[in-house]
């Protein structure tokens, strides 16, 4: 594939990421009224970049050089082309997308319709992140949520009033810097690799200027409702701990190189948050369906990539 088409692709995935994860890089900001729209986009794109630049490029042997010692270029091919399709499936369907788990499915989807090598340990940490990073992200959002709140308890209304504000300026750039490195370093790394060669600063700013362009076109806040509002009811310091403690785990998964979902471990965060009040409101069909999501999209991913694949030459 050309670097062109390689830019298309990844442009595209990333749009479609911006408008499934508008929800989480704009909505909180904007539901809380702190920020004007404006405001939101600029500090949540700014967020993306920095993620990008600073740690993106962790990311980039993700998929090869991890999962699988070496790929042709058809395999990043079918991944990418899989993953746009899928996204925009479930994104229609109102859900959160877990774009890392339905890259990792599509990519080894279309290795095995290849019989191609496979690094069964590397897959398997991977795979077993998905889970231990939600039960990693409880306490974490837990801890957060004691201190600002130990904090808070000693402030005159006003001063809680400004540190509410300012958690939710904190929270949306942490959202933002995290996707970017993990997901949109993930959705880069894999173009970077298909063209065979290294992504400049243009590139950079073309795929990350796509992830903005969708959430800007299509955020909704629909996902929101979903993740948030439909599954559990928080607090303001609720939500500043379940986003920080969300933030962390992303991040701790990047620094190994380990595809990860902000919606995993927002899950996880908001169990977390929830569980310091003796009384809760808990959704538990919805908690359910989330769950059981995380397996069946990379399971979707694979077996529409193995028959991609397999009719592609």
């Amino acid at each position: 594939m050309d670097e062109s088409l390689a830019l298309l692709l990844g442009s595209l995935l990333a749009f479609v990421f911006g408008w499934n994860n508008s929800s989480f890089l704009i909505g909180n900001a904007r539901g809380s009224g702190t920020l004007t729209l404006g405001q939101t986009l600029l500090i949540a794109g700014i967020g993306l970049l920095l993620g990008v630049l600073t740690e993106g490029s962790k990311m980039t042997h993700s998929l090869v050089g991890s999962i699988a010692p070496a790929a042709p270029a058809h395999v990043l091919d079918v991944t990418l082309v899989i993953s746009i399709g899928s996204a925009v499936l479930f994104t229609l369907l109102k859900l959160p997308v877990s774009f890392s788990s339905t890259m990792v499915g599509a990519f080894v989807g279309a290795l095995v319709a290849d019989s191609l090598a496979i690094h069964g340990g590397a897959l398997a940490i991977v795979v077993a992140f998905w889970f231990v990073a939600p039960l990693l992200t409880a306490p974490l959002a837990f801890a957060i949520y004691y201190v600002v709140r130990a904090v808070s308890d000693r402030m005159n209304l006003v001063s809680v009033d400004t540190l509410n504000r300012v958690g939710v300026v904190v929270s949306c750039v942490a959202i933002a810097y995290v996707l970017g490195a993990n997901n949109i370093g993930l959705i880069e790394g894999a173009t970077e690799l298909d063209s065979g060669q290294t992504f400049g600063l243009t590139q950079v700013l073309v795929v990350t200027a796509s992830a903005i362009l969708g959430m800007v076109i299509f955020g909704k806040g629909r996902v929101a409702a979903t993740v948030g509002e439909r599954m559990l009811t928080l607090s303001p310091a609720g939500v500043f701990s379940t986003f920080i403690g969300s933030s962390i785990s992303v991040w701790a998964g990047t620094l190994f190189g380990l595809p990860i979902s902000i919606t995993q471990c927002l899950l996880g965060g908001m169990f977390g948050a929830a569980f310091t009040k003796k009384v809760h409101i808990l959704n538990d069909r919805l908690a359910l369906e989330t769950v059981l999501s995380w397996a069946v999209f990379p399971a979707v991913a694979f077996a529409a990539a193995w028959v991609l694949a397999t009719f592609w030459h």
